[in-house]
């Protein structure tokens, strides 16, 4: 899981997957799967603050960027 983490960090720093474009089918499923490594990595260090995250809903901030 901490791999897909440090590989989608260096994909944005190094502008692999660039979010001010339309982004390709491959980046949206990586980001979907990385979010949910993300979360239960959090969910492990911090339920109350996973809980917190979860309403925040990273799915439907992604949909306002692809769409």
């Amino acid at each position: 899981m901490l791999s897909n983490v440090k590989e989608l960090r260096n994909k944005l720093y190094h502008h692999r997957i660039d979010l001010s474009r339309e982004l390709t089918l491959k980046d949206v499923q990586f980001l979907t799967e990385t979010e949910k490594d993300l979360r239960l990595i959090i969910y492990f260090l911090d339920r109350d603050y996973a809980e917190l995250i979860q309403s925040f809903e990273f799915s439907k901030q992604l949909a306002k960027v692809v769409n």
